[in-house]
């Protein structure tokens, strides 16, 4: 499995048989931080995106994604269905109904599994969207696990997304006391970049220390292969 992280909480997972899984593409990543473009992303069987925030659902750049790969299959919130079906012009699966679907991707080698996550308080006061995260599995191989938005980590795989900020997701240490439960292999850091929310990363790797799980931190476009 190859894990390529991208700006704030955008990630591309690649299988050893070539699935292609695009994971919550936002705005940060086509002309925040990076500068990427739709056509940076090719050849995506899979498009999960977690919830409704144009910092994980660019629409204007999801439309064009999916609009030259048609066979892709997407997976979401039932709360996002109406607004991908109007703005995007494709029907998403239900992501949070989605119990271990197996034989996903062009290799016929992932499986997916819908998570429930729970968005933290934001800070308008108004209602936090409705999460949900997924757990990808590659048959034979690794597994990994993101939850998007989230205050509460609620599955374990060998690689966990973990967001840091504190601010509408975990903080450092309710991270470190989640993970320390879940025992991955690996946390991967996401959410600490935004700069609205920005948080020093080498404090996540501080508070680790110790614990039995790789810390790695990817830079933008960076790849992790395992």
């Amino acid at each position: 499995m190859k894990v390529t992280k991208h700006a704030q909480s955008c990630f591309l997972i690649e299988s050893s048989q070539g699935s292609r899984i695009l994971i919550d593409p936002g705005v940060f990543v086509f002309g925040g931080k990076e500068t990427l473009t739709p056509a940076d992303f090719p050849d995506i069987d899979i498009l999960i995106i977690t919830h409704e925030h144009s910092d994980h659902f660019d629409i204007p750049n999801v439309k064009k994604i999916v609009d030259s790969q048609p066979e892709i299959q997407i997976f979401s919130t039932e709360a996002l269905k109406d607004d991908i079906s109007q703005e995007i012009g494709a029907v998403p699966n239900d992501l949070e109904d989605t119990k271990k679907v197996s034989g996903l991707g062009s290799g016929k080698d992932i499986a997916l599994t819908g998570v429930p996550s729970q968005h933290g308080p934001l800070p308008s006061g108004n209602e936090p969207p409705k999460v949900c995260g997924v757990l990808i599995e590659e048959e034979s191989g690794p597994s990994f696990y993101d939850p998007g938005d989230s205050i509460v980590l609620n599955s374990t795989a060998d690689i966990i997304a973990t967001p840091i900020c504190g601010k509408v997701v975990l903080n450092i240490d309710q991270a470190k006391e989640q993970l320390t439960k879940l025992k991955p292999k690996i946390a991967i850091p996401i959410h600490y970049d935004n700069p609205v929310y920005p948080v020093d990363v080498k404090d996540f790797i501080e508070a680790m220390s110790g614990t039995g799980i790789d810390v790695i931190v990817l830079k933008d476009g960076e790849t992790l292969e395992v």
